[in-house]
């Protein structure tokens, strides 16, 4: 590339030259010249400004060839993960992982204190700069995995749409929102209400950057309303939009409901066993009679009057128990039936559609059968005004950039070091276990096509049935997404509000 650049401009000397000699215009040799020593200076700026490039490399800090410098934002990345996978498996390269802001990861990758770094957020046109001044090619990331955000509501529950906009999502979700009912965003008549784990989870900074427009890694509790209630994991997110949690304070509520109404109907509930005892005990009296008054019409002669008095003294009590549990359970069932219909004037309530939350995609994954994802329109105006372009969230959507919740994880270095026997264990165990180093940070993995390619870039060996990541077959490459069977529309759904 660079030889073609100085035969540029003596090849326009000629034309200058042809076109000058018609015109009568002196074409000495000093023209010439002047062209040349310009091509020649710029060979010459060219040349010192590669060796100074060269010589600010060579002054890098150094490392020992089985030693790498690695760093993240938080401990238990995905890279600290796989840095700590290779460990435990055994390995002659020696991990130095340190925690950093982004900000002081680009500053050290970039000055040679870094091999490394795992970032959410792409490298600025300064940092990048600052790299290439050093001789550092970083301009092309490896991406690791997917962070993702899946809005979700309960699964055969009609909520009267199932489309948003990014501008939906900013009108539902931001600071300062006033909507209260999915009416007003052009949904069916029912009350809001959204649930998402702490800030600053993953799903949550995901869904910050990409629909309330903040930098990378920056959002926080503020930036969503005030009435956003936080679960401390995925599962008490699920339990919320399924109305489980409704369900059990519902139980609850019977339950304690149940116990008053016994409190207080037990002194009539009490003249009531009373009174079944003394019936019972009556009529088994009156047996006794009948059948005394038989012996002395028969003139029977009973040999052990005692035992015959002990025999229906057991008689009377084994009634008056059995008409006390009668008496009970009646009382019990009636208890009960009022608890029932106490359950069912708030069974509606109970189960009322309406419930939002926010959780990654591998989770809603493996909850798909009671949980249903809105599809998202990667547009900013309010959702329900022109043609919907809905995403439906799903590996292929994730991985070929279509499903707009979704930010890209990257891991930085230079070409050269990525290329190194040091990163190669890294790497290699990165894309050997993709799918289940991401699913434990709830990202989504890469595609087939994806970690192939990079086994390529790198010189990274293919695994063999020993190393294949366990549990998991390699994500497809992307396709268009299909309807899942639940009916849920995919890509451009025509029946988006």
């Amino acid at each position: 590339m660079r030889s073609s650049r100085r035969a540029l401009p003596v090849s326009l000397l000629a034309v200058s030259a042809l076109a000058a000699a018609g015109c009568g215009v002196d074409t000495s040799a000093d023209i010439v010249r002047d062209d040349q020593q310009a091509v020649s200076a710029r060979e010459v700026r060219e040349k010192q400004d590669a060796a100074a490039v060269a010589s600010r490399r060579a002054a890098l800090p150094t490392r020992d060839g089985d030693e790498l410098a690695v760093s993240v934002r938080r401990p238990r990345t995905i890279v600290d993960n796989a840095v700590r996978s290779v460990r435990s498996s055994g390995t002659a390269t020696s991990f130095r992982v340190t925690v950093n802001t982004p900000d002081e990861g680009f500053s050290d990758l970039c000055a040679g204190r870094t091999d490394l770094l795992q970032s959410a957020r792409r490298i600025t046109g300064a940092e990048l700069a600052q790299c290439e001044a050093n001789g550092l090619q970083v301009e092309q990331p490896m991406i690791v995995a997917y962070a993702t955000a899946v809005l979700v509501t309960q699964n055969g529950q009609d909520i009267g749409g199932d489309c948003l906009t990014l501008g939906g999502v900013r009108s539902l979700l931001a600071r300062g929102s006033r909507v209260r009912g999915w009416q007003q965003i052009g949904f069916g008549n029912h009350p809001f209400s959204v649930g998402a784990l702490p800030t600053p989870d993953t799903v949550n900074l995901v869904l910050g950057t990409v629909a309330l427009g903040r930098p990378v890694g920056t959002t926080v509790r503020a930036d969503f309303r005030d009435d956003l209630e936080t679960y401390s994991t995925e599962n008490r997110l699920s339990r919320f939009v399924t109305n489980e949690d409704r369900l059990e304070a519902l139980d609850a509520a019977q339950s304690s409901y149940e116990e008053r109404l016994a409190t207080q109907r037990r002194a009539a509930s009490s003249a009531t066993v009373r009174r079944a005892e003394a019936a019972a005990a009556r009529k088994v009296v009156a047996q006794i009679e009948v059948e005394n008054r038989r012996r002395r019409a028969e003139r029977v002669t009973v040999a052990d009057p005692e035992a015959l008095e002990a025999r229906n003294a057991r008689r009377v009590n084994a009634a008056k128990r059995a008409a006390r549990r009668e008496a009970e359970r009646t009382v019990r069932q009636t208890i009960r039936r009022a608890g029932e219909t106490y359950r069912q004037e708030r069974l509606a309530a109970a189960l009322a559609p309406g419930r939002l939350a926010v959780v990654s995609y591998p989770f809603y994954e493996s909850h798909s059968d009671v949980l249903r994802p809105l599809e998202i329109d990667p547009r900013r105006r309010a959702s329900g005004t022109g043609r919907p372009d809905c995403r439906f969230p799903s590996q292929q959507t994730i991985v070929n950039g279509t499903y707009p919740l979704t930010l890209p994880v990257y891991l930085y270095g230079d070409l050269r070091t990525m290329r190194g026997a040091a990163a190669r264990g890294l790497l290699t165990r990165l894309l050997d276990r993709n799918a289940s180093l991401a699913r434990d940070r709830n990202l989504a993995g890469l595609s087939a096509n994806t970690i192939t390619r990079y086994r390529r870039l790198f010189n990274l060996p293919t695994p063999s049935a020993t190393t294949t990541d366990p549990g998991s077959a390699p994500v497809p490459s992307p396709a268009a997404p299909s309807a899942p069977s639940g009916g849920i529309p995919g890509i451009n759904s025509p029946s988006a509000p």
